[in-house]
């Protein structure tokens, strides 16, 4: 289905923006001096959208109270892919080296990147790169004695890197229709290191939490999964997080998260931001800003569900869901 022709795009709010400021009715004629000025009002118009300021509580009725939405097309739902630990074949590294290999007994897995490790008598040793089916990098030179064909080593994934566009976690992680296992649960960081400095056991990941990567300024920091146990298997996992939205760009991204519902609060909170910078303070732009605004909100009150399911409910469902149930035939209390 092609676009709705009433949503805003960014051309439209470039050009929009340039008129209000006396600049024209085209941006692309604007100087490299004057677009960099106007982009970031642009740019601030948007986050003012997404983000939005506390406004009055009687819209989703608690007069009195300062209220901030999550919306809905925020929160998109996701997969993630889990890998089973790997042990075929035997490896071979020289103390004080950094090069793995393997037997031709066994192939390392294409899955395997930075985010893996070596165990080897029960210490993890991370890897920098896969350097073909038979052939690691060690992130460091190994310390322990020379290994020459060792059968007892595990190859497993404990770290799993989340989108880019990462905010936070909503809900748990769920296993696909074909592995009948309870949710995994978000836990505590320090909890599940806690969990992971017990003896290595892999099995179904039971929980996992959410961990920021370090970062020294040079990108954006992003963040990554830890989960507990290790994997066995190899599952396709579905979870909802809260996006952190993207850049518009010219003709490759050009529509702003929310769709046409929402066109005319984002022009609105453009505008406002144009108004703020380029004549001189809030005007009438930023008070209809928050009259769309909410509109919009109620609008996108309407995406809740009708009802929820209380914390016993939820827990009897997982239950009924995931319990096998007898597919015995019985005549006279007798099975057959």
């Amino acid at each position: 289905m092609a676009e709705s022709g009433l949503s805003i795009t960014f051309t439209h709010l470039m050009n929009e923006g340039c008129h209000l400021a006396g600049m024209g009715a085209d941006y692309t004629a604007l100087t490299v001096a004057e677009l960099a000025r106007f982009e970031s009002a642009r740019k601030s118009g948007l986050r003012q959208f997404y983000f939005h300021p506390p406004v009055d509580g009687r819209i989703v009725g608690r007069p009195g109270t300062a209220y901030v939405h999550k919306w809905s097309f925020l929160e998109p739902v996701t997969t993630l892919t889990i890998n089973p630990s790997y042990d075929t074949g035997t490896i071979s590294i020289t103390q004080g080296a950094a090069t793995l290999t393997l037997s031709v007994a066994g192939t390392f897995p294409s899955w395997v990147d930075s985010d893996s490790e070596i165990l080897y008598d029960g210490t993890y040793y991370a890897i920098l790169t896969r350097d073909g089916d038979n052939q690691l990098t060690m992130a460091a030179n190994w310390v322990p004695d020379t290994l020459t064909d060792e059968t007892d080593w595990t190859l497993v994934r404990r770290v799993y890197a989340l989108p880019d566009d990462f905010g936070y976690i909503i809900g748990p992680f769920t296993y696909p229709e074909n592995v009948r296992h309870m949710p995994i649960d978000i836990i505590g960081e320090s909890q599940l290191r806690s969990m992971q400095n017990s003896a290595y056991t892999s099995g179904y990941p039971a929980y996992a939490a959410v961990r920021p990567k370090s970062s020294t300024g040079a990108a954006g920091q992003r963040f990554e999964l830890i989960v507990w146990p290790a994997s066995s298997i190899s599952a396709i996992l579905r979870y909802k997080y809260a996006v952190l939205p993207d850049n518009l760009v010219a003709s490759t991204k050009e529509y702003p998260l929310g769709g046409m519902a929402h066109s005319e609060t984002i022009l609105q909170s453009v505008l406002s931001i144009v108004e703020e910078r380029f004549l001189g303070g809030r005007g009438e732009h930023y008070a209809r800003f928050l009259e769309c605004l909410a509109s919009s909100i109620a609008y996108d009150l309407q995406q809740a569900p009708e009802h929820l399911l209380m914390p016993a409910d939820r827990w009897n469902l997982q239950v009924a869901i995931h319990t096998p149930r007898s597919t015995r035939i019985t005549y006279n209390g007798v099975a057959i």
